[in-house]
């Protein structure tokens, strides 16, 4: 409605302005925090249809995948959370494509599943027949400082094979891909 529009665009007015210039959040959509690491600022508002924008939920239930966060020992020996994103209907007796996805500077293994909407956009494309089934696994690599052979190493020694022993993820090079946004992608050199 009107009203509730122009009750969001006073808050945040009163949000941005004056000495304390603070964030506020809405205590009914709190931001996703499911990790230690996954420290969101944000609640998250989605506006417009499904037809207009992927990141709104599927709306129907049977089509929607699941985010679970799992701790996984990294190349340090410190306790670790990944995202990892199973598409609707999982089957452990098939064999699925993994895909690993990096957030950006400064953000952790929480930014893709929350303000992506990763697991969303992978929904609406599975079920529009634009792209295959697949394991989506996001990682923070904020915690090595971007050393880019160092996130290499953790990905290859530890969090594949972590996966490996819990979804049946093909093995095959052509069944894998590492994405990320902005300095995400730069691990993908």
């Amino acid at each position: 409605s009107q009203k509730a529009l122009t009750d969001i665009e006073n808050a945040v007015a009163c949000d941005f302005s004056g000495p304390e210039n603070h964030r506020m959040t809405d205590p009914k959509n709190p931001p996703v925090t499911p990790t230690a690491t996954g420290k969101q600022m944000n609640s998250e508002l989605y506006v417009g249809t499904e037809e207009e924008s992927l990141c709104l939920p599927i709306s129907d239930p049977s089509k929607a995948g699941t985010i679970t966060y799992m701790s996984y020992s990294d190349i340090d020996g410190k306790v670790q959370t990944v995202a990892g994103y199973l598409p609707a209907n999982y089957n452990k007796e098939k064999t699925y494509p993994l895909i690993l996805v990096s957030h950006g500077g400064g953000g952790n293994e929480a930014d893709w599943p929350s303000q992506g909407s990763i697991g969303n956009i992978m929904d609406h494309l599975i079920a529009q027949g634009k792209t295959r089934e697949a394991i989506l696994v996001c990682m923070n690599n904020s915690v090595y400082q971007w050393e880019y052979a160092k996130i290499a190493r953790n990905c290859e020694e530890r969090i594949i094979p972590f996966l490996e022993k819990i979804f049946h993820i093909s093995k095959e090079t052509k069944d894998r891909a590492f994405c990320g946004l902005s300095m995400g992608s730069m691990t993908t050199l």
